[in-house]
Order: structure tokens, then sequence, then C-alpha cells
């Protein structure tokens, strides 16, 4: 439903989904663009997800969001590797730095709710060991620049960390 291409495209360019729980799709699609001659988009919604409170991806999102964080990193380390191809042009360099971008503020977002403070710690240590820390401020709407702009001031990400955790847990489901 996200994309589509050519068999031959896949066996030519020996292109797999690898085998891991969570992002493989993300990582082949990431494989796929930077394999391609051409793209071509299409701005027609064909597919139509629906996601319901009762569904297994809103049970237990702790236990599987520590599953999910290698992954997500696995994910940015690729990112990061294309980053140093010189010889993409602006368009996809800004593509990838948004990809980059977006995704490690979904890591850092997340490691926030579900994971203990020394997680997120952690998490900014890595992100920035790759290059992928501070967080630009040039996507996404006026919310999630506002939220970048303080996970890029480190002391006042752990703070806020650790006061989140410290919230009575009823309060906390509602971030």
């Amino acid at each position: 439903w996200h994309f589509f291409c050519r068999r031959d495209f896949l066996i030519r360019n020996q292109l797999r989904f690898e085998d891991i729980i969570y992002v493989e799709d993300r990582l082949m699609l990431l494989d796929m663009l930077m394999c391609a001659e051409r793209v071509a988009h299409m701005d027609v919604e064909l597919y139509y997800y629906v996601q319901r409170d009762t569904s297994i991806l809103h049970a237990g999102k702790k236990q599987r969001f520590d599953r999910y964080i290698p992954c997500l990193f696995r994910l940015m380390e690729r990112v990061v590797y294309y980053e140093h191809d010189s010889s993409l042009d602006s368009g996809v360099m800004a593509v990838l730095s948004q990809w980059r971008n977006v995704n490690a503020f979904m890591l850092l977002h997340n490691a926030f709710r579900y994971c203990d403070v020394s997680v997120s710690d952690s998490c900014l240590d890595r992100l920035a060991s790759l290059g992928a820390y501070p967080l630009t401020l040039d996507w996404g709407n006026r919310l999630t620049r506002s939220i970048c702009r303080v996970m890029n001031i480190r002391w006042l990400w752990m703070t806020a960390c650790r006061l989140f955790h410290i919230l009575p847990r009823r309060i906390r489901l509602r971030f």
C-alpha cells in the first residue's frame, strides 16, 4: 500500500526485507529509493488504515518499545550512511535529512513516554554520535518544532523526562 516496484528491480539490486521485527519496511523503502533511477509519486488515497485502541499495536507499548529501539537505531545508521554519499543531489539529501530528523524525534518522543530516564539519556548520546542530535527545526508543525527546541536543550529535555516519570500513571497515559 505504501509503494510499488517491479520484481526484477528487487532481484537486480538484491533487495530483500531484513529479518527484524520493526522498521523492516522503512529500511527496505530507503534501500529501494537509493537504488532507484526514477521514482513517481501519486497523491491518491488507495488505502485507508484504521487503528483501533483495542488492537495488538496498542497493547504493551513499553515492552514493544524496548525491542523497537535497536531497530530504529539500525534505520538511523542506514540513513546517516546514505547521507555521507557525496554523489547524491540536494533534493535527495534534503529528504534523507528530514527522514533522519523525523526518526530521531520519534525515537526520543517514545523513549520519553515508555522508557526510564537513563534510556532517554543514552538515546541522546547515541544520536549525537551518529550526528543526528541536536535535531534540525526545518520540518513539522509548530508543536513539533517547539518539542524539538526542548529536545535540543539536553538538560531541559532530561528534566522533562524526570518530571514526566514522577507523574501518576493515569496522567502519563494521556500523553
